[in-house]
């Protein structure tokens, strides 16, 4: 059976449902995800196969995390099903409004979701929106490179604080 759930039978271990992902030339050549000159290491393609995945990953939970059994937990170590109860959560926009840049440039900003994770957004529009639960997030923008020129953006990290609202952080780009 071929399966990407954390759990697909009850009597077999869970996989944490990860999967590893990279793109790599077919010379032997470096990832093509990688690029120690752009924000984070980040290549451009990288940052446009994150977009991807952001953009379509709802759909993508069908896939994932498809049965009640998605659900299910290893504990201490055992082979024992828990049940688990989902209850409704209320997500609110996080809309980064960029501005600065010439029309259709590509940017990005990272969303800090629990100390070690990120969530990047992409964009070539003057906004890139999230939708996150209450809480509080670190907030990225990246340096964006033009005709090699970087432009740089301020504030380059912010701390975020979702309190049952929408929230819109103004960034302001300038060329170095």
């Amino acid at each position: 059976m071929a399966s990407f759930m954390a759990k697909p039978r009850r009597d077999w271990a869970g996989s944490s449902c990860h999967v590893h992902q990279s793109l790599w030339e077919r010379d032997g050549g470096p990832n093509s995800f990688f690029d120690h000159e752009h924000g984070h290491g980040l290549s451009p393609a990288g940052r446009h196969y994150a977009g991807g995945l952001l953009a379509t990953m709802r759909e993508f939970t069908a896939l994932f995390a498809p049965t009640p059994a998605s659900g299910t937990i290893t504990v201490d170590g055992a082979n024992v099903s828990v049940a688990v109860v989902f209850s409704a959560v209320s997500f609110y926009d996080v809309t980064v409004t960029e501005s600065g840049l010439p029309n259709g440039t590509a940017w990005f900003v990272a969303v800090e979701t629990n100390g070690s994770a990120w969530t990047f957004g992409l964009s070539t529009s003057s906004n890139v929106t999230f939708q996150l639960p209450n809480g509080t997030y670190g907030l990225e923008a990246g340096v964006t490179w033009v005709a090699g020129v970087p432009y740089v953006p301020t504030p380059s990290y912010e701390t975020v604080t979702v309190a049952g609202a929408a929230v819109t952080i103004d960034v302001t780009y300038a060329a170095a």
